[in-house]
């Protein structure tokens, strides 16, 4: 197959490299050779400074892709079968809550240790998340909740449970305990008094739905 280029006399091999990728569009520059026809014979030139008063050029050892002879050879190539994906996450139970038996456990983007660490989690800590398997390595799925909880800039994060891949032990463990919830806060106010043997002001700061009763209560604890 013969392609006609036409370029500058001062062109380089690189020159000529660039404007045969953007003449084909599609394939790959294995090979490239630059020639003249001299009778029946083909000179080629390997030194670009004797592109110098060249007008023909010939490109040697270049195959530019046959695509409908592709396009036969694809369709008559037998299907490969199909074999499910054991790299894709897997549940192996339902959702629960983990905890961090390790010191330190990283939290990624990803169920893979190349995955970016969006946090840490610590020792004592728990999770809630549905347990998958990635290949043969065990990980926590934590969802948006739990992200947000920690501060995770993510719809999703993972754990790895188990860091035998790494040269760790056991990282976090199933458990049936539930974190605490947390106290509900009272509302406060802070009130001023004054008692004739005391100079100044006391400041005590009470429950909103306290009665005199409890005032009086909370000032002789103050008092003494």
């Amino acid at each position: 197959v013969e392609l006609w280029l036409a370029v500058p006399q001062r062109s380089t091999v690189l020159d000529v490299k660039t404007a045969l990728a953007e003449k084909l569009g599609l394939g790959r520059v294995e090979q490239l050779r630059l020639g003249r026809k001299a009778g029946e014979k083909m000179i080629a030139f390997k030194d670009a400074r004797k592109l110098d008063g060249l007008r023909q050029l010939y490109v040697l050892g270049l195959r530019a892709p046959d695509k409908a002879a592709a396009s036969t050879k694809a369709a008559e190539a037998p299907k490969a079968r199909v074999s499910p994906d054991t790299s894709a996450p897997r549940p192996t139970g339902p959702i629960g809550y983990f905890e961090v038996v390790f010191s330190r456990v990283a939290v990624r983007t990803q169920p893979t240790t190349e995955g970016r660490m969006l946090n840490v989690v610590n020792r004592g800590q728990l999770l809630r998340g549905v347990p998958h398997l990635v290949g043969e390595v065990p990980w926590l799925c934590i969802g948006a909740q739990v992200c947000k909880e920690l501060n995770a800039d993510a719809k999703e994060a993972w754990v790895l449970v188990h860091g035998k891949t790494v040269g760790l032990g056991e990282l976090l463990r199933a458990t049936d305990k539930k974190p605490q919830a947390p106290k509900p806060k009272i509302a406060k106010v802070q009130i001023l008094l004054k008692h004739g043997q005391r100079p100044g002001e006391i400041k005590l700061m009470v429950p909103v739905s306290s009665m005199i009763e409890d005032i009086k209560k909370i000032l002789i604890d103050e008092l003494g």
